[in-house]
């Protein structure tokens, strides 16, 4: 742009780094940002968001954690979708303590793990076979009790289901001896699978659900 001789104001270098950013073309939205610096702009926490986002999907992640830093001298912090790329990244280039780095940060300035960040940790982890720090370093680590009593819930509310299914089965069975079926108590899936109908479809006992209080 200057080459053209034009001067750009901090909207339009904003504009240019987020769309460049959204095409995948790093380079030139990184271009963009050190002719943003070196005219004097100030960049906005959109203009950080943005290299971030980009620089991480691109798989830099040296160059993503250098932006952090600007960003965070600027003045600004990390929102909660920020640290989300950023671990995500951080696990696809398998830099565990990093993704740990980040989680510690979010603790310690406030920003609570959602749950695309927890299942960001689970999917990674357990691709590596990790169950163990899964467990351990995610759910105990980020004071997860609740994910792991509702784990506890549901796999009890699972066996619940296949028992319930098998009792539907037989039922069923002695139903079909007797009378033809109707559309309103059966369905047929595409798969040919029978699907109970809503009225008889078995529901979680109290005994497993989660009390708040519990908690």
């Amino acid at each position: 742009m200057k080459g053209k001789g034009l001067k750009g104001n901090v909207v339009t270098y904003t504009a240019l780094i987020s769309a460049f950013c959204g095409e995948n073309n790093i380079d030139k939205a990184m271009q963009y940002f050190d002719e943003m610096l070196s005219s004097g702009c100030s960049p906005d926490a959109i203009v950080y968001y943005s290299l971030i986002s980009g620089l991480t999907i691109a798989g830099r992640m040296d160059d993503a954690s250098v932006v952090v830093s600007q960003l965070k001298r600027a003045g600004f912090g990390l929102d909660r979708a920020c640290y989300n790329v950023l671990i995500s990244g951080f696990c696809k280039k398998k830099k565990l303590e990093r993704v740990y780095e980040m989680l510690n940060e979010m603790e310690e300035t406030g920003v609570k793990p959602d749950t695309v960040t927890y299942n960001t940790l689970v999917s990674y982890l357990g691709k590596a076979g990790d169950f163990a720090t899964a467990s351990k370093k995610v759910l105990r680590k980020e004071k997860c009790n609740y994910y792991q009593r509702r784990i506890v819930a549901e796999r009890k509310f699972l066996k619940h289901v296949i028992q319930s299914s098998i009792d539907s089965d037989v039922d069923y069975a002695l139903f079909k001896a007797k009378t033809r079926d109707s559309p309103s108590d059966l369905c047929i899936s595409k798969a040919g699978e029978r699907n109970l109908s809503k009225d008889s479809r078995p529901t979680m006992p109290v005994e497993f659900l989660i009390s708040s209080d519990a908690l």
